[in-house]
C-alpha cells in the first residue's frame, strides 16, 4: 500500500509538471497582481479619461470605484448625473477601457478602497464607499465637507487633496489623474 501511494504521488507530480510545461510552451501565463497604482504598459484611454472627464469636473482616479461602477457610469453618459456627457463611440470605448482596467478591483487597482463594500454593490458615487465615509467621517461631522453641492462639496476632492499635494494625496495616490480645485485643507489621520 505504501508503494501504491508513492507511485500515485509521483504520477500526479509528473502529470502536473507536464501540464505546466505545455502551458509555458503555449505562452500562457498566470495572472499576477501588480503593485498598487502601477500602470499597465500603454494605458488605453488615459488621455481621453483626463481630457474628457476633467472638462466638467475633476477626473476622478478610476481605482476609487470597482469596474462594475465605471461600466454603469460610462455606459450611460447621456444621463451622467443629470447631464448629457455623451462622447463619441471611440472616446467612450477608450474611457471605459481605462476606467475598467484601472478600477479598484482590477489588476492595477487599489482594493483597499472597496473595504466594507458589499460584493455586488455598484456605487455610483465615491462618497458611497464605506472606506471613503470612514476616512472623511470627522470632516463630514464638522461640516468641513458636505455631501451636497457648494464650496465644501465632497465631490471637490481637489479642494483638500489638490493635485496629490500633501500627505493625503500621496497616501492615496490622488495626484495621478490631475484636475479640480486648489490645494490645501485637511489631511487624513493615520495610514491606509
Amino acid at each position: 500500500m505504501r508503494q501504491t501511494r508513492r507511485t500515485l504521488r509521483f504520477r500526479t507530480l509528473v502529470v502536473l509538471a507536464a501540464g505546466l510545461l505545455v502551458l509555458v510552451a503555449l505562452g500562457v501565463t498566470l495572472p499576477t497582481r501588480a503593485q498598487p497604482g502601477a500602470q499597465p504598459p500603454g494605458p488605453v484611454g488615459a488621455r481621453t479619461w483626463q481630457s474628457q472627464c476633467s472638462a466638467c469636473h475633476m477626473a476622478y482616479p478610476p481605482w476609487l470605484l470597482p469596474a462594475r461602477s465605471w461600466r454603469a457610469i460610462i455606459g450611460d453618459l447621456s444621463h451622467h448625473f443629470g447631464e448629457d456627457a455623451s462622447l463619441s463611440k471611440g472616446q467612450t470605448a477608450r474611457a471605459l477601457a481605462f476606467g475598467v482596467s484601472h478600477a479598484a478591483d482590477s489588476r492595477y487597482g487599489k482594493a483597499k478602497f472597496l473595504r466594507g463594500l458589499l460584493p455586488r454593490a455598484t456605487p455610483l458615487y465615491i462618497t458611497d464607499l464605506p472606506w471613503w465615509r470612514a476616512k472623511h467621517r470627522r470632516f463630514l461631522l464638522s461640516g468641513a465637507i458636505t455631501l451636497g453641492p457648494g464650496p465644501h462639496a465632497a465631490a471637490n476632492c481637489g479642494r483638500c487633496h489638490g493635485a496629490g499635494r500633501g500627505r493625503a494625496g500621496r497616501e492615496h495616490g490622488l495626484g495621478l489623474i490631475r484636475g479640480g480645485g486648489e490645494g490645501g485643507g485637511h489631511e487624513h489621520e493615520g495610514g491606509n
